[in-house]
C-alpha cells in the first residue's frame, strides 16, 4: 500500500487521514469474499469429477503432467 499511485487515488476517493486504513479494510474484505467464492467453486468442481469417476482415476488425471 506504499505505492504512490495507491496513496494518490486513496486520497482522491476518500479524503482524510483514515483513507489508507479504509482502503486496506475494503481490499481485505474483497479478497476474503473472492477467495471463499473461488474455493467453493473449485471444491464443487472437484466433487463433481470424483462423483462421476472413480476416485483413483480422477486423482490420476489431476496428477498427470502433460
Amino acid at each position: 500500500m506504499d505505492a504512490f499511485m495507491v496513496q494518490y487515488y486513496a486520497e482522491k476517493l476518500m479524503p482524510g487521514k483514515y483513507s489508507m486504513i479504509i482502503l486496506e479494510k475494503m481490499l481485505s474484505v474483497f479478497l476474503t469474499m473472492r477467495g471463499q467464492a473461488t474455493a467453493r467453486k473449485k471444491k464443487s468442481k472437484l466433487l463433481q469429477t470424483t462423483k462421476t469417476k472413480a476416485l483413483r482415476t480422477a486423482l490420476k488425471e489431476k496428477s498427470d503432467v502433460k
